[in-house]
């Protein structure tokens, strides 16, 4: 994976390789977010050509106002443009990305495969092992080395290092969908966003977990996608040992994040009322937040919070107010508690004193 960092100069556009079933499509609408619907545009597979024509016959000043295009699409894009472009993508677990794209389609009937799937196969292994669904076998390895002419189910160590070596020289970042959180945060901080709050979009619900799987079920899916596993592999351990050495300013933001999007039906009914005051939004529903955990008596989550909405609004010279408010709250209340402990202690030793001096 390329070595990202937060304090990396980005001026390159970027392409996000949207890989399906990826946690992709929340992401997209955090990108339309970010940039606008003229900053953050898509192509579509079925009219990519015509998409890159019309992108390309436009001014140099109209194309310097995308900051990102979006879809489902090979790696090589970029060669079809002008300027210096960098690639973003996710990944996910292969075999628990190819179970989500069988419980898609098992679960929504309208699909064109959803008959012939139901009809003529019994099982998930049956279903890879059909070659009837192109996605099921190896799509990461596919779509990142941008090789389009492998069989199905073919391994190649080619492709995996073709695929490696365009994610370290053409990606300024990749995340990892597992821990969609943390790799938002990345985001972040790479290019400036502000809070990158989400619901989860085009999500299979009540679908089994990888647990489910029968061990000749998984051994297919595995035997099915060998390049993605090893593949997702090294990228997750690349990710994972990013991830420990971030210091404790970037474990608290995605732990405020956390508690801050758990709740952000509420900010973006806010973001409705105060149209123009994103803002304001996000400092109303930050202090809602912590106001609610206060409440509740979570102290040290809404420290956590407190602590994430000083950084964020470094000129909002009330919330440092609020903060030694909070520390004095906390600090006489462990006070109170050890004093308590204090008195339970002493009253158990009395007792076992009593006990003692009974007569036996």
């Amino acid at each position: 994976m390329p070595a990202f960092s937060a304090n990396d100069d980005h001026e390159n556009r970027l392409i996000f390789l949207h890989i399906m079933k990826t946690a992709g499509t929340t992401l997209e609408r955090i990108l339309k977010r970010q940039y606008g619907d003229l900053g953050a545009i898509r192509f579509y597979p079925k009219k990519l050509e015509d998409n890159l024509r019309e992108f390309n016959e436009l001014s140099s000043a109209e194309q310097n106002k995308v900051n990102v295009i979006m879809g489902h699409f090979r790696f090589g894009l970029h060669r079809e443009l002008t300027g210096d472009y960098k690639y973003i993508t996710l990944m996910r677990n292969p075999v628990d990305r190819i179970m989500s794209e069988y419980y898609y389609i098992l679960t929504h009937p309208e699909h064109e495969l959803h008959e012939p799937m139901t009809s003529q196969y019994k099982n998930i292994a049956d279903f890879v092992r059909s070659g009837m669904y192109h996605l099921l076998d190896n799509t990461h390895t596919k779509y990142l080395s941008g090789m389009d002419d492998l069989g199905y189910g073919e391994y190649s160590s080619e492709a995996v290092e073709i695929a490696r070596e365009n994610l370290q020289k053409h990606f300024s970042f990749v995340g990892i969908t597992e821990e969609f959180d943390e790799s938002l945060i990345f985001l972040k901080r790479m290019y400036n966003w502000s809070t990158p709050y989400y619901i989860r979009e085009n999500v299979t619900n009540n679908r089994p977990k990888t647990e489910s799987l029968t061990p000749e079920e998984r051994a297919v899916i595995e035997e099915y996608a060998r390049m993605d596993i090893e593949l997702y592999e090294h990228i997750r351990s690349e990710f994972e040992e990013r991830l420990s050495q971030q210091d404790g300013t970037f474990r608290n933001e995605v732990e405020a994040f956390k508690l801050l999007n758990g709740q952000c039906v509420k900010y973006f009914e806010m973001a409705i009322r105060v149209p123009g005051d994103l803002y304001l939004a996000q400092y109303q529903h930050v202090l809602g937040v912590f106001n609610n955990l206060l409440k509740d008596q979570h102290l040290n989550e809404a420290k956590t919070v407190l602590s994430y909405a000083i950084a964020q609004f470094p000129d909002a010279g009330e919330l440092i107010a609020i903060a030694e408010m909070l520390k004095e709250h906390i600090d006489n209340k462990n006070r109170l508690s050890k004093l308590q402990r204090t008195e339970r202690l002493d009253v158990d030793s009395a007792m076992l004193e009593n006990v003692l001096d009974e007569p036996r």
